[in-house]
Order: C-alpha cells, then structure tokens, then sequence
C-alpha cells in the first residue's frame, strides 16, 4: 500500500477576499470556502501522466464565477495548499 501525501489547508487571498482551502473526504477534493465559513465552492486535482489539472465547481447561491473559481484553484495549487 503507498501512503498518500499529507492533505494540507490553507488560505489564498483573490481581490481582496480571503478563501480558506481544506480537504474534504474524498481524495483530491477540496472545500473553497470565506472567512465567514460560507462554501462557494468545491475544487478536484487530477493528474494524467505528467500532467496536473484543476477542476473547479462553483456552489449554487455563492455569486462566483467558473473562473474566478480556476484562479482560486490555480492560486492554491501555486501555494502548495493542493498537491
């Protein structure tokens, strides 16, 4: 059995707005939520080959964007919150 790596949560700041990213239970997912513990959004890292990917879905009600929400997930994968 291989161990997987740690998941870590962390914060990314977009516009000034302050997004908390956290895992959830299924693996390479991810909670996108405010400072005032509202979820906009769920984010999945998948990896072909060589080749990582961001997928981003927006939660109903939470007034962003598809890609505002990429440039959440990009942002967190930039700060090494998604591995």
């Amino acid at each position: 059995m291989s161990e997987q790596p740690e998941a870590h949560t962390g914060t990314v700041e977009l516009d000034g707005m302050t997004y908390l990213i956290s895992p959830t239970a299924f693996r390479s997912h991810y909670q996108v939520m405010t400072g005032d513990n509202r979820l906009v959004g769920l984010i999945e890292m998948t990896e072909v080959g060589e080749e990582r990917k961001v997928l981003a879905r927006v939660a109903s009600g939470s007034g962003l964007t598809q890609s505002f929400m990429i440039k959440i997930a990009e942002a967190a994968l930039a700060a090494g919150i998604i591995k």
